[in-house]
């Protein structure tokens, strides 16, 4: 079950990147945060994928 907890908060965070850099007017450092956030989550699924591949 924590498996399926850490990837809900890494789908989490991609949305709220993408949310983040939809906002009308863009504001560049909302934009640069939804950027940010968008890694953030990419990477930690990413490290979540290794992890469960060397298992």
């Amino acid at each position: 079950m924590r498996g399926a907890k850490q990837h809900m908060f890494a789908v989490i965070l991609l949305l709220l990147g993408v949310g983040l850099t939809q906002l009308q007017p863009p504001q560049p450092m909302y934009v640069g945060a939804g950027y940010g956030t968008i890694v953030m989550g990419a990477v930690w699924i990413v490290i979540i994928i290794i992890r469960d591949y060397r298992k």
